[in-house]
């Protein structure tokens, strides 16, 4: 019977930094270790390789996908690279679309909206818009509210720098197959407990957990809807799954499992795998893995949501995404380290080699082409148009450099960690590389 291939656990909620969830950016699982190292400019591009089949414009159009998408474009726009250089342009100038800036860019952009085309029928509920390689979901704060016109589009994406970093490696693209903004039909009913994140592994769905898995879920969720659910993603992926090369991805779904009759929708795919950071929510990639990448098959889903607040429990705290974002980071620097020393590894981080690792060419680039951090990237693209640099919040500083690339943070923490363990004298570790502090959690 189905129901004895279901595993289906109710998890307390867990949103402390120390707490086991929601694991992503495992960079010391990649595959690739020996010939890259770690967070270095090579093994970026590598990880960007991986990451390039599940580029929204890669996957969406076989036609077995139609009837399973929660929404289809009903409008998809694509540019040129001269129309990329003017993105990237405005996102410099305007210092990502702030309001005081956008002067300096509107013609810009209105010149670029009216050679892109139109919109036809704009929708009441309007539009939803997002670029191939990302979601725009760090523009203006966050809100997502939506989009009517095209001009509204553009000044959304160069108000991304998630969409500004992602442009910058379209540069070097063999095709433009990327080259392209998604409007989707605005789905104002949508209820953020209803979206659910599927683990296929090597073509089975290994696992689902609630998306959402910093709050409780909606009370009174019976066991039979969770199974339905299962039953349900396994057939979409049996339908879909053979129009692609890969058989390992991360599925978002959604499906109100409150409903009689609810269907199961996808929303996107994901790559799979921990260092290519799509998160593990109530599951972790390291604690987890016998569940998530199983060594011989097992036909056997585990399903895990939040169990739902009781009556007298106290009401819900509003989490800011910056908290969020920690949850499940707290001991993350140690994770990194102990897989590391598993495979035997941890020699790239030697202070010694970190200079052949980081001067490691990346075919495609110059030199003065190579960054390792979003910041990095876009204060280059601030200077290339004469705007001041800034310190961006939102990514781990980088200090340090070598060969003129400066060193990420994480490998920072990582390698300081590794030198206490080892027992390095600082004074002989400074003559190799200059480090941060090293703050054990």
């Amino acid at each position: 019977m189905i129901s004895d291939t279901i595993l289906i656990g109710r998890r307390p909620l867990r949103t402390r930094p120390e707490d086991r969830v929601n694991a992503y950016n495992h960079h010391s699982l990649a595959p690739w270790l020996a010939e890259t190292g770690i967070l270095t400019p090579l093994y970026f591009h590598r990880r960007a390789q991986e990451i390039r089949p599940f580029n929204m414009a890669r996957w969406i159009s076989p036609p077995a996908l139609a009837k399973h998408m929660l929404r289809r474009p009903s409008v998809v726009l694509q540019f040129s690279q001269e129309q990329l250089q003017v993105l990237l342009r405005a996102a410099a100038i305007s210092r990502y679309g702030a309001k005081e800036k956008l002067g300096l860019i509107s013609e810009d952009l209105e010149r670029m909206a009216s050679e892109l085309g139109e919109l036809g029928d704009v929708p009441a509920e309007g539009f939803f818009v997002r670029v191939s390689n990302c979601s725009l979901k760090d523009a203006d704060d966050g809100n997502q509210k939506p989009l009517y016109t095209i001009y509204d589009a553009l000044v959304k994406i160069i108000s991304s720098k998630r969409a500004a970093h992602s442009f910058l490696d379209l540069q070097y693209e063999t095709d433009t197959v990327d080259q392209k903004i998604f409007f989707f039909p605005y789905f104002a009913g949508l209820d953020k407990l209803s979206e659910w994140r599927c683990f296929v592994f090597k073509g089975e769905i290994v696992a689902i957990s609630q998306t959402r898995f910093y709050q409780n879920h909606h009370a009174g969720v019976k066991d039979g809807a969770l199974r339905e659910l299962v039953r349900q993603a396994r057939v979409l992926w049996v339908e879909i799954g053979t129009a692609f090369e890969f058989e390992s991805t991360i599925l978002d779904l959604y499906a109100d499992v409150r409903e009689t009759g609810f269907e199961v929708k996808l929303i996107e795919m994901n790559p799979w795998g921990a260092y290519l950071g799509t998160g593990s929510l109530l599951f972790h990639w390291i604690d987890d893995r016998d569940i998530l990448e199983p060594e011989i098959p097992l036909v056997r889903t585990v399903l895990r949501l939040v169990q739902a607040r009781s009556a007298c429990s106290a009401p819900v705290k509003y989490l800011p995404k910056a908290q969020v974002n920690e949850i499940g980071h707290g001991h993350i620097i140690e994770d990194e380290l102990k897989v590391l020393r598993k495979r035997k590894l941890e020699w790239i981080l030697d202070p010694k080699e970190t200079q052949r690792l980081m001067s490691l060419p990346v075919p495609g680039k110059m030199s003065s082409e190579i960054t390792v951090t979003r910041a990095e990237a876009l204060n280059r693209l601030r200077r290339e148009y004469g705007v001041e640099e800034e310190t961006d919040c939102e990514e781990e500083e980088v200090q340090g450099s070598e060969g003129g690339v400066k060193l990420h943070a994480r490998f920072k923490r990582m390698q300081r960690a590794f030198v206490a363990e080892e027992g390095f004298g600082e004074e002989n570790l400074n003559e190799y590389v200059e480090l941060i502090p090293y703050i054990s959690t």
